[in-house]
């Protein structure tokens, strides 16, 4: 199983981070486990953290609909930790689970004392948003391009002599 310190180095918004400013963040951190079942970010319900999965894995439902289950080095509640909104999925252990928590207002006193992790913390930010934004944006042609291309069939067949 891989060490906290390297699972927070492998998430995109603390990769940019060095040795010292990730213990920083893990300082902040505690490891608590989850049992199969147990609730540990709810749809719509204020959140006050950032859960990275260390060991097990989370079931992720939006409105009672599973959207994915998902393992070990991924986020749970990344955008709430973050923008402070309402988590827009909820996230369940699917089996007994170590998850590191990370408090958000111990993360966000952490970023206001350290401009240099609050600097590379938000450059990683607005990289990984400007991928997908652009991941977006051809996905959208991509969408659009068949629209078209189906548009386009559709008036060759009415053309054709019906048999």
């Amino acid at each position: 199983m891989k060490t906290s310190i390297e699972i927070l180095r492998a998430l995109d918004l603390f990769g940019a981070l060095n040795d010292g400013e990730l213990r920083k963040i893990h300082f902040l951190a505690r490891e608590v486990t989850y049992k199969k079942g147990e609730v540990i970010i709810r749809e719509n319900v204020p959140c006050d953290s950032l859960f990275i999965i260390k060991k097990g894995c989370v079931k992720i439902t939006q409105g009672g609909k599973l959207l994915v289950v998902i393992g070990e080095g991924n986020p749970i509640g990344e955008l709430s930790f973050i923008d402070k909104g309402l988590p827009s999925a909820s996230g369940e252990a699917d089996e007994d689970s170590i998850i590191i928590k990370i408090p958000s207002a111990a993360f966000d006193d952490l970023i206001n004392r350290d401009g240099e992790i609050a600097a590379k913390v938000f450059r990683s930010m607005a990289v990984n948003l400007c991928q997908k934004l652009r991941d977006t944006n051809e996905w959208l042609a991509t969408r659009i391009w068949l629209a078209d291309i189906e548009k386009e069939a559709q008036a060759y067949l009415k053309t054709l002599p019906r048999l």
